[in-house]
Protein backbone atom coordinates (compact mmCIF):
# COMPACT_ATOMS: atom_id res chain seq x y z
CA UNK A 1 0.00 0.00 0.00
CA UNK A 2 1.36 3.38 -1.02
CA UNK A 3 1.48 5.99 1.69
CA UNK A 4 2.85 9.51 1.95
CA UNK A 5 3.24 12.25 4.53
CA UNK A 6 0.39 14.73 4.57
CA UNK A 7 1.65 18.12 5.78
CA UNK A 8 -1.72 19.84 5.44
CA UNK A 9 -2.49 19.96 9.17
CA UNK A 10 0.82 21.64 10.07
CA UNK A 11 0.59 23.94 7.09
CA UNK A 12 -2.99 24.93 7.92
CA UNK A 13 -2.21 25.68 11.58
CA UNK A 14 1.10 27.49 11.26
CA UNK A 15 1.20 29.10 7.82
CA UNK A 16 -2.33 29.79 6.65
CA UNK A 17 -5.21 32.08 7.18
CA UNK A 18 -8.01 30.00 5.71
CA UNK A 19 -11.44 31.29 4.80
CA UNK A 20 -13.86 28.66 3.52
CA UNK A 21 -17.13 29.63 1.89
CA UNK A 22 -20.21 27.90 3.28
CA UNK A 23 -21.63 25.22 0.97
CA UNK A 24 -25.15 25.92 -0.19
CA UNK A 25 -27.53 23.28 -1.47
CA UNK A 26 -28.43 23.69 -5.13
CA UNK A 27 -32.04 24.06 -6.23
CA UNK A 28 -32.86 21.95 -9.27
CA UNK A 29 -35.88 22.45 -11.46
CA UNK A 30 -37.13 18.97 -10.62
CA UNK A 31 -36.00 19.01 -7.02
CA UNK A 32 -33.12 16.91 -5.74
CA UNK A 33 -35.41 14.12 -4.54
CA UNK A 34 -36.69 13.66 -8.10
CA UNK A 35 -33.28 13.44 -9.76
CA UNK A 36 -30.94 10.50 -10.17
CA UNK A 37 -27.38 10.91 -8.95
CA UNK A 38 -26.06 11.02 -12.50
CA UNK A 39 -28.62 13.75 -13.30
CA UNK A 40 -27.53 15.76 -10.27
CA UNK A 41 -23.92 15.45 -11.47
CA UNK A 42 -24.86 16.65 -14.95
CA UNK A 43 -26.90 19.56 -13.60
CA UNK A 44 -24.12 20.71 -11.27
CA UNK A 45 -21.51 20.40 -14.03
CA UNK A 46 -23.61 22.29 -16.58
CA UNK A 47 -23.98 25.16 -14.10
CA UNK A 48 -20.20 25.22 -13.60
CA UNK A 49 -19.60 25.35 -17.36
CA UNK A 50 -21.82 28.43 -17.65
CA UNK A 51 -20.81 30.36 -14.55
CA UNK A 52 -17.67 29.26 -12.75
CA UNK A 53 -13.90 28.92 -12.91
CA UNK A 54 -11.10 28.66 -10.34
CA UNK A 55 -7.62 30.19 -10.14
CA UNK A 56 -4.91 28.58 -8.00
CA UNK A 57 -1.47 30.07 -7.32
CA UNK A 58 0.89 27.29 -6.21
CA UNK A 59 4.47 27.59 -5.06
CA UNK A 60 7.33 25.12 -5.47
CA UNK A 61 10.87 26.13 -4.53
CA UNK A 62 9.95 29.79 -4.76
CA UNK A 63 8.44 29.55 -8.25
CA UNK A 64 4.77 30.49 -8.63
CA UNK A 65 2.54 28.59 -11.04
CA UNK A 66 -0.88 29.96 -12.03
CA UNK A 67 -3.50 27.25 -12.60
CA UNK A 68 -6.90 28.21 -13.98
CA UNK A 69 -9.55 25.48 -13.98
CA UNK A 70 -12.53 25.88 -16.30
CA UNK A 71 -15.29 23.51 -17.35
CA UNK A 72 -16.63 22.27 -20.70
CA UNK A 73 -19.50 19.80 -21.09
CA UNK A 74 -17.25 17.56 -23.20
CA UNK A 75 -15.13 17.01 -20.04
CA UNK A 76 -18.02 15.39 -18.15
CA UNK A 77 -17.89 11.95 -19.81
CA UNK A 78 -14.40 11.13 -18.51
CA UNK A 79 -14.71 13.04 -15.25
CA UNK A 80 -17.46 10.72 -13.95
CA UNK A 81 -15.91 7.58 -15.51
CA UNK A 82 -18.54 6.68 -18.11
CA UNK A 83 -15.78 5.39 -20.43
CA UNK A 84 -15.40 2.37 -18.13
CA UNK A 85 -18.99 1.19 -18.77
CA UNK A 86 -18.07 -0.43 -22.07
CA UNK A 87 -20.77 -3.11 -21.98
CA UNK A 88 -23.75 -0.72 -22.25
CA UNK A 89 -24.68 1.74 -24.98
CA UNK A 90 -23.60 5.28 -24.07
CA UNK A 91 -23.38 8.04 -26.72
CA UNK A 92 -19.87 8.45 -28.12
CA UNK A 93 -20.38 12.19 -28.65
CA UNK A 94 -19.04 13.59 -25.37
CA UNK A 95 -20.47 17.04 -26.15
CA UNK A 96 -24.04 15.69 -25.99
CA UNK A 97 -23.78 13.35 -23.02
CA UNK A 98 -25.03 15.98 -20.55
CA UNK A 99 -28.11 16.60 -22.72
CA UNK A 100 -28.87 12.87 -22.82
CA UNK A 101 -28.64 12.59 -19.05
CA UNK A 102 -30.79 15.65 -18.32
CA UNK A 103 -33.35 14.42 -20.87
CA UNK A 104 -33.68 11.30 -18.70
CA UNK A 105 -32.29 9.02 -21.42
CA UNK A 106 -29.46 7.89 -19.16
CA UNK A 107 -30.33 7.12 -15.53
CA UNK A 108 -28.77 5.45 -12.51
CA UNK A 109 -30.85 2.34 -13.19
CA UNK A 110 -29.56 2.15 -16.77
CA UNK A 111 -25.92 2.58 -15.70
CA UNK A 112 -26.38 -0.14 -13.08
CA UNK A 113 -26.90 -2.67 -15.90
CA UNK A 114 -23.15 -2.47 -16.56
CA UNK A 115 -21.06 -5.09 -14.79
CA UNK A 116 -18.38 -2.38 -14.39
CA UNK A 117 -20.67 0.06 -12.54
CA UNK A 118 -19.82 -1.17 -9.07
CA UNK A 119 -16.05 -1.15 -8.60
CA UNK A 120 -14.05 -3.96 -7.11
CA UNK A 121 -12.72 -3.67 -3.59
CA UNK A 122 -10.22 -0.80 -3.29
CA UNK A 123 -10.77 0.01 -6.98
CA UNK A 124 -10.44 3.75 -7.62
CA UNK A 125 -12.49 3.26 -10.82
CA UNK A 126 -15.65 2.62 -8.78
CA UNK A 127 -18.05 4.47 -11.11
CA UNK A 128 -21.03 4.33 -8.74
CA UNK A 129 -19.08 5.91 -5.87
CA UNK A 130 -17.45 8.39 -8.24
CA UNK A 131 -20.85 9.62 -9.46
CA UNK A 132 -22.17 9.82 -5.91
CA UNK A 133 -19.34 12.12 -4.82
CA UNK A 134 -19.02 14.08 -8.06
CA UNK A 135 -22.35 15.73 -7.23
CA UNK A 136 -20.32 17.74 -4.72
CA UNK A 137 -17.46 18.65 -7.08
CA UNK A 138 -17.95 22.39 -6.45
CA UNK A 139 -17.81 21.94 -2.68
CA UNK A 140 -14.67 19.81 -3.02
CA UNK A 141 -12.98 22.53 -5.07
CA UNK A 142 -14.09 25.18 -2.56
CA UNK A 143 -12.77 23.21 0.41
CA UNK A 144 -9.25 23.06 1.86
CA UNK A 145 -7.13 21.46 -0.86
CA UNK A 146 -3.71 19.88 -1.17
CA UNK A 147 -2.20 20.24 -4.65
CA UNK A 148 0.44 17.83 -6.00
CA UNK A 149 2.47 17.85 -9.17
CA UNK A 150 1.54 14.38 -10.35
CA UNK A 151 4.12 11.64 -10.67
CA UNK A 152 2.95 8.29 -12.12
CA UNK A 153 5.59 6.52 -10.03
CA UNK A 154 3.55 7.43 -6.94
CA UNK A 155 0.31 5.99 -8.30
CA UNK A 156 -1.18 2.82 -6.73
CA UNK A 157 0.18 -0.27 -8.43
CA UNK A 158 -3.28 -1.81 -8.85
CA UNK A 159 -4.75 1.20 -10.63
CA UNK A 160 -4.22 2.63 -14.10
CA UNK A 161 -1.71 5.41 -14.62
CA UNK A 162 -3.56 8.63 -15.33
CA UNK A 163 -1.83 11.08 -17.62
CA UNK A 164 -2.36 14.37 -15.80
CA UNK A 165 -0.38 17.40 -14.58
CA UNK A 166 -1.74 17.95 -11.07
CA UNK A 167 -3.77 16.13 -8.44
CA UNK A 168 -6.03 18.08 -6.11
CA UNK A 169 -6.75 16.15 -2.93
CA UNK A 170 -9.81 17.37 -1.07
CA UNK A 171 -12.02 16.53 1.88
CA UNK A 172 -15.20 18.21 3.08
CA UNK A 173 -15.32 19.41 6.71
CA UNK A 174 -18.41 17.33 7.54
CA UNK A 175 -17.42 14.12 5.72
CA UNK A 176 -14.72 11.49 6.09
CA UNK A 177 -14.51 10.92 2.32
CA UNK A 178 -11.32 12.03 0.56
CA UNK A 179 -11.37 12.53 -3.20
CA UNK A 180 -8.76 13.04 -5.89
CA UNK A 181 -9.38 15.53 -8.71
CA UNK A 182 -7.03 14.96 -11.64
CA UNK A 183 -6.43 18.00 -13.86
CA UNK A 184 -4.54 18.38 -17.12
CA UNK A 185 -3.53 21.40 -19.21
CA UNK A 186 -5.77 22.08 -22.18
CA UNK A 187 -3.99 21.92 -25.51
CA UNK A 188 -5.35 25.35 -26.45
CA UNK A 189 -3.90 27.23 -23.45
CA UNK A 190 -0.74 27.29 -21.37
CA UNK A 191 -2.49 28.08 -18.06
CA UNK A 192 -6.00 26.63 -18.37
CA UNK A 193 -6.70 23.15 -17.03
CA UNK A 194 -9.60 20.70 -17.18
CA UNK A 195 -10.77 17.86 -14.96
CA UNK A 196 -9.88 14.59 -16.70
CA UNK A 197 -10.66 12.19 -13.87
CA UNK A 198 -12.12 12.01 -10.39
CA UNK A 199 -11.77 9.29 -7.78
CA UNK A 200 -12.69 8.45 -4.23
CA UNK A 201 -9.82 7.42 -1.98
CA UNK A 202 -10.16 3.92 -0.57
CA UNK A 203 -7.18 2.08 0.93
CA UNK A 204 -4.64 3.36 -1.55
CA UNK A 205 -3.22 6.85 -2.01
CA UNK A 206 -1.99 8.89 -4.92
CA UNK A 207 0.98 11.11 -4.27
CA UNK A 208 3.35 13.43 -6.01
CA UNK A 209 5.46 16.51 -5.42
CA UNK A 210 3.74 18.64 -2.80
CA UNK A 211 3.17 22.31 -3.63
CA UNK A 212 2.04 25.17 -1.41
CA UNK A 213 -1.28 26.80 -2.28
CA UNK A 214 -0.64 30.53 -2.03
CA UNK A 215 -3.98 31.69 -3.43
CA UNK A 216 -7.32 30.20 -4.46
CA UNK A 217 -9.92 32.41 -6.13
CA UNK A 218 -13.36 31.49 -7.41
CA UNK A 219 -14.95 33.36 -10.32
CA UNK A 220 -18.74 33.14 -10.56
CA UNK A 221 -20.57 35.12 -13.24
CA UNK A 222 -17.43 37.24 -13.81
CA UNK A 223 -17.23 38.17 -10.08
CA UNK A 224 -13.95 37.07 -8.52
CA UNK A 225 -13.75 36.21 -4.83
CA UNK A 226 -10.81 34.94 -2.80
CA UNK A 227 -11.47 31.68 -0.95
CA UNK A 228 -7.96 31.36 0.47
CA UNK A 229 -4.74 33.35 0.53
CA UNK A 230 -1.49 32.64 2.33
CA UNK A 231 -0.86 35.36 4.91
CA UNK A 232 2.53 36.24 3.38
CA UNK A 233 1.23 36.42 -0.19
CA UNK A 234 0.69 40.11 -0.98
CA UNK A 235 -1.57 41.89 -3.47
CA UNK A 236 1.53 43.00 -5.34
CA UNK A 237 2.72 39.42 -5.78
CA UNK A 238 -0.72 38.35 -7.01
CA UNK A 239 -0.75 41.14 -9.59
CA UNK A 240 2.83 40.48 -10.66
CA UNK A 241 2.24 36.76 -11.26
CA UNK A 242 -1.11 37.20 -12.98
CA UNK A 243 0.17 40.06 -15.12
CA UNK A 244 2.89 37.72 -16.33
CA UNK A 245 0.22 35.17 -17.17
CA UNK A 246 -1.94 37.66 -19.07
CA UNK A 247 1.03 38.99 -21.01
CA UNK A 248 2.04 35.47 -22.03
CA UNK A 249 -1.47 34.73 -23.28
CA UNK A 250 -1.66 38.06 -25.09
CA UNK A 251 1.66 37.41 -26.82
CA UNK A 252 0.51 33.97 -27.95
CA UNK A 253 -2.74 35.34 -29.37
CA UNK A 254 -1.07 38.29 -31.15
CA UNK A 255 2.06 36.54 -32.31
CA UNK A 256 2.13 38.27 -35.71
CA UNK A 257 2.02 41.80 -34.26
CA UNK A 258 5.45 41.98 -32.62
CA UNK A 259 8.99 41.09 -33.66
CA UNK A 260 9.63 39.97 -30.08
CA UNK A 261 7.30 37.03 -30.67
CA UNK A 262 9.46 35.40 -33.35
CA UNK A 263 10.58 32.51 -31.14
CA UNK A 264 7.02 31.86 -29.95
CA UNK A 265 5.80 31.83 -33.53
CA UNK A 266 8.54 29.37 -34.51
CA UNK A 267 7.57 27.08 -31.63
CA UNK A 268 3.93 27.21 -32.65
CA UNK A 269 4.71 26.42 -36.28
CA UNK A 270 7.00 23.59 -35.24
CA UNK A 271 4.26 22.21 -32.98
CA UNK A 272 1.72 22.36 -35.80
CA UNK A 273 4.13 20.59 -38.16
CA UNK A 274 4.60 17.85 -35.58
CA UNK A 275 0.82 17.53 -35.19
CA UNK A 276 0.50 17.07 -38.94
CA UNK A 277 3.43 14.66 -39.06
CA UNK A 278 2.11 12.35 -36.36
CA UNK A 279 -1.55 12.77 -37.47
CA UNK A 280 -2.90 11.80 -34.05
CA UNK A 281 -6.59 11.11 -33.46
CA UNK A 282 -7.82 12.63 -30.19
CA UNK A 283 -11.10 11.62 -28.46
CA UNK A 284 -12.77 14.90 -29.47
CA UNK A 285 -12.08 14.17 -33.15
CA UNK A 286 -12.91 10.45 -32.92
CA UNK A 287 -16.30 11.06 -31.30
CA UNK A 288 -17.24 13.96 -33.58
CA UNK A 289 -19.95 13.41 -36.19
CA UNK A 290 -17.54 14.47 -38.95
CA UNK A 291 -15.06 11.66 -38.28
CA UNK A 292 -15.36 8.62 -40.57
CA UNK A 293 -13.74 5.39 -39.48
CA UNK A 294 -11.31 3.95 -42.05
CA UNK A 295 -11.97 0.49 -43.42
CA UNK A 296 -8.87 -0.90 -41.71
CA UNK A 297 -7.84 -0.70 -38.05
CA UNK A 298 -4.62 -1.95 -36.47
CA UNK A 299 -4.48 -2.33 -32.69
CA UNK A 300 -1.17 -1.11 -31.28
CA UNK A 301 0.47 -0.85 -27.88
CA UNK A 302 0.01 2.63 -26.37
CA UNK A 303 3.73 2.61 -25.52
CA UNK A 304 4.60 3.02 -29.21
CA UNK A 305 4.36 6.81 -29.03
CA UNK A 306 4.58 7.35 -25.30
CA UNK A 307 6.52 10.47 -24.39
CA UNK A 308 5.76 12.35 -27.64
CA UNK A 309 4.12 15.63 -26.63
CA UNK A 310 1.80 15.96 -29.65
CA UNK A 311 0.50 12.42 -29.07
CA UNK A 312 -0.46 12.75 -25.40
CA UNK A 313 -4.13 11.99 -24.82
CA UNK A 314 -4.64 10.59 -28.34
CA UNK A 315 -6.57 7.40 -29.08
CA UNK A 316 -4.22 6.54 -31.96
CA UNK A 317 -3.22 7.92 -35.33
CA UNK A 318 -4.07 7.74 -39.04
CA UNK A 319 -1.75 6.57 -41.80
CA UNK A 320 -2.00 5.68 -45.48
CA UNK A 321 -0.86 2.25 -46.62
CA UNK A 322 -0.85 1.52 -50.36
CA UNK A 323 -3.73 3.92 -50.92
CA UNK A 324 -5.78 2.67 -47.95
CA UNK A 325 -6.35 4.83 -44.87
CA UNK A 326 -5.58 2.97 -41.64
CA UNK A 327 -6.44 3.82 -38.03
CA UNK A 328 -3.81 2.70 -35.52
CA UNK A 329 -5.85 2.32 -32.32
CA UNK A 330 -4.13 2.18 -28.91
CA UNK A 331 -5.12 -0.94 -27.02
CA UNK A 332 -6.17 1.05 -23.94
CA UNK A 333 -8.91 2.74 -26.01
CA UNK A 334 -10.49 -0.45 -27.38
CA UNK A 335 -13.50 -0.17 -25.07
CA UNK A 336 -13.98 3.53 -25.69
CA UNK A 337 -13.86 3.04 -29.44
CA UNK A 338 -17.22 1.23 -29.39
CA UNK A 339 -15.98 -1.26 -32.01
CA UNK A 340 -16.47 -5.03 -31.96
CA UNK A 341 -13.30 -6.84 -33.02
CA UNK A 342 -13.76 -10.38 -34.39
CA UNK A 343 -12.75 -12.91 -33.24
CA UNK A 344 -11.10 -10.85 -30.44
CA UNK A 345 -9.00 -7.69 -30.07
CA UNK A 346 -5.30 -8.58 -30.30
CA UNK A 347 -2.39 -6.17 -30.15
CA UNK A 348 -0.49 -5.81 -33.46
CA UNK A 349 -3.34 -7.43 -35.41
CA UNK A 350 -5.04 -5.80 -38.43
CA UNK A 351 -8.82 -5.74 -38.86
CA UNK A 352 -11.04 -4.94 -41.86
CA UNK A 353 -14.56 -3.51 -41.61
CA UNK A 354 -17.59 -5.79 -41.91
CA UNK A 355 -19.48 -4.46 -44.94
CA UNK A 356 -22.81 -5.19 -43.20
CA UNK A 357 -21.90 -3.55 -39.87
CA UNK A 358 -19.45 -0.64 -39.69
CA UNK A 359 -19.00 -1.08 -35.95
CA UNK A 360 -17.68 -4.61 -36.51
CA UNK A 361 -14.15 -5.30 -37.74
CA UNK A 362 -12.80 -8.73 -38.69
CA UNK A 363 -9.18 -9.76 -38.37
CA UNK A 364 -7.66 -9.89 -41.85
CA UNK A 365 -6.33 -13.42 -41.29
CA UNK A 366 -9.91 -14.61 -40.64
CA UNK A 367 -11.90 -12.73 -43.29
CA UNK A 368 -12.44 -15.66 -45.67
CA UNK A 369 -13.18 -18.14 -42.85
CA UNK A 370 -15.61 -15.76 -41.16
CA UNK A 371 -17.43 -14.99 -44.41
CA UNK A 372 -17.77 -18.72 -45.12
CA UNK A 373 -19.16 -19.39 -41.62
CA UNK A 374 -21.70 -16.59 -41.92
CA UNK A 375 -22.83 -17.79 -45.38
CA UNK A 376 -23.35 -21.31 -44.03
CA UNK A 377 -25.29 -19.98 -41.02
CA UNK A 378 -27.49 -17.88 -43.31
CA UNK A 379 -28.30 -20.87 -45.56
CA UNK A 380 -29.18 -23.01 -42.56
CA UNK A 381 -31.40 -20.29 -41.17
CA UNK A 382 -33.28 -20.07 -44.49
CA UNK A 383 -33.76 -23.85 -44.50
CA UNK A 384 -35.21 -23.87 -40.97
CA UNK A 385 -37.48 -20.94 -41.79
CA UNK A 386 -38.85 -22.99 -44.70
CA UNK A 387 -39.75 -25.77 -42.27
CA UNK A 388 -36.73 -28.07 -42.35
CA UNK A 389 -36.13 -30.08 -39.18
CA UNK A 390 -32.67 -31.18 -40.25
CA UNK A 391 -30.25 -29.41 -42.52
CA UNK A 392 -27.03 -30.56 -44.17
CA UNK A 393 -25.37 -28.25 -46.64
CA UNK A 394 -23.00 -29.38 -49.36
CA UNK A 395 -21.18 -26.72 -51.37
CA UNK A 396 -19.87 -27.41 -54.86
CA UNK A 397 -17.35 -24.93 -56.18
CA UNK A 398 -18.67 -23.59 -59.48
CA UNK A 399 -17.03 -20.16 -59.52
CA UNK A 400 -14.73 -19.51 -62.44
CA UNK A 401 -11.00 -19.72 -61.91
CA UNK A 402 -10.67 -16.03 -62.76
CA UNK A 403 -13.21 -15.01 -60.08
CA UNK A 404 -11.56 -17.26 -57.50
CA UNK A 405 -8.23 -15.76 -58.35
CA UNK A 406 -9.59 -12.18 -57.91
CA UNK A 407 -11.03 -13.05 -54.49
CA UNK A 408 -7.78 -14.67 -53.38
CA UNK A 409 -5.77 -11.68 -54.57
CA UNK A 410 -8.05 -9.24 -52.67
CA UNK A 411 -7.84 -11.23 -49.42
CA UNK A 412 -4.08 -11.54 -49.78
CA UNK A 413 -3.84 -7.78 -50.47
CA UNK A 414 -5.63 -7.00 -47.21
CA UNK A 415 -3.34 -9.38 -45.33
CA UNK A 416 -0.25 -7.78 -46.85
CA UNK A 417 -1.45 -4.29 -45.95
CA UNK A 418 -2.08 -5.47 -42.39
CA UNK A 419 1.38 -7.04 -42.18
CA UNK A 420 2.94 -3.94 -43.69
CA UNK A 421 1.24 -1.71 -41.14
CA UNK A 422 2.34 -3.89 -38.25
CA UNK A 423 5.95 -3.89 -39.37
CA UNK A 424 6.06 -0.22 -40.36
CA UNK A 425 8.56 1.79 -38.35
CA UNK A 426 7.04 4.51 -36.24
CA UNK A 427 7.69 8.16 -37.13
CA UNK A 428 10.73 9.47 -35.34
Amino acid sequence: MTTYHNPSSIYAKESCNMVIEPCYARLFSLGEDDMDKIQECASVFRTLTRTTSYIFHTSLKGKISVIEIDFLESDFHHAVGLQYLADIDIPRNTKKIVDWILDNQITDAYLAHSCFYKGKRNDEKDVEKRIEEFRHIEEYLDSNNIVYIYSPHNAPKDNSLISCDYIIESKLPNKNTTVYIFIKRRRTSSNTYRIISFGVKKKVSYGGIYTYVMLKDKIVNAVRKTIFRHKKYTDGQVMENETGKLVAINVAENIHKSALDFSEKSKKEKYERRLKKYNSVFPEKYHSEEFNLPNMIVIVDDAVRRGIDVCEGAMGWLSNQKGMEVLHLYDEYINESGIQFVPAPVCDAAYYVDRFDRKRYIQTECIFTKAHEERMAELKNIAYMLGATYCSIEINESTSNMENKKQSVEVERLKQIGRGVMWQKDLS
